[in-house]
């Protein structure tokens, strides 16, 4: 309201061909359009890193896809997905720390029924990589968090 800043955000966009389920090009579409809504002005959050987790026999947690789970397209909704990663961790964790950094990466859609496996490493002090499998196989995304 007053021009102060709040907070930031970065985020990565695609779009893929309903038909294929491929990526589209989006500066391709309606004549490059969306160039237009590209801002120069620079952002101080790094650009996300390439996460990696050493995936366990046994995952840290596990939980069949329900109906408040998905969106109107059938799919899990990217908010629950968000949910169920920060319940994976006690809440005393929230009480004395907060979320200094938090990325993920979408790799492939889960559906109502779906059995998810989260899966969390700790890969430095106050530092956690998750990977979320559906039905014991694919990756359907992965998460690092910081905390301080």
């Amino acid at each position: 309201k007053e021009g102060r800043t709040v907070g930031y955000a970065r985020s990565i966009w695609a779009m893929i061909n309903l038909n294929t389920r491929k990526p589209a090009d989006l500066l391709s579409m309606h004549g490059g359009d969306i160039a237009g809504y590209i801002c120069d002005e620079p952002c101080p959050i790094e650009k996300p890193s390439r996460i990696k987790v050493d995936v366990k026999d046994v995952a840290d947690a596990t939980l069949t896809a329900k109906y408040s789970d998905i969106d109107i397209n059938g799919h899990i909704n990217s908010i629950r997905y968000i949910e169920h990663i920060l319940d994976l961790f006690p809440i005393d964790v929230y009480k004395t720390k907060r979320i200094h950094r938090f990325e993920i990466a979408y790799i492939t859609e889960s559906y109502y029924g779906d059995e998810l496996s989260f899966f969390k490493e700790e890969t430095n002090r106050n530092e956690y990589n998750i990977e979320v499998k559906k039905n014991a196989g694919e990756t359907t995304c992965r998460t690092k968090i910081i905390f301080e």
